[in-house]
């Protein structure tokens, strides 16, 4: 496998599941609010309810960057490494 197909290959991984697990500690965040914050009238619970979707969205937009790097450094590790 070429140099460029291995970078194409591990950063779209990189890109693909890297976000899923920030969003997936976000949502476990949004669910888990009313035992950390209390009480179900508190405005940060109240913020936090309304767009978790803004929440996941931004935090992929975020970790886009870094995904593809650490792709793109996983496939210039040579060959006989791993």
């Amino acid at each position: 496998m070429s140099v460029f197909r291995r970078i194409i290959y591990h950063s779209g991984w990189f890109i693909l599941f890297g976000p899923l697990i920030g969003a997936a500690i976000a949502i476990g965040i949004i669910n888990f609010l009313p035992a950390i914050i209390g009480g179900p009238d508190s405005f940060l619970l109240y913020f936090c309810r309304t767009i978790p979707e803004l929440v996941i969205i931004t935090g992929w937009i975020y970790s886009l960057l870094p995904a593809w790097l650490t792709g793109v450094a996983c496939a210039l590790i040579p060959l006989k490494l791993y």
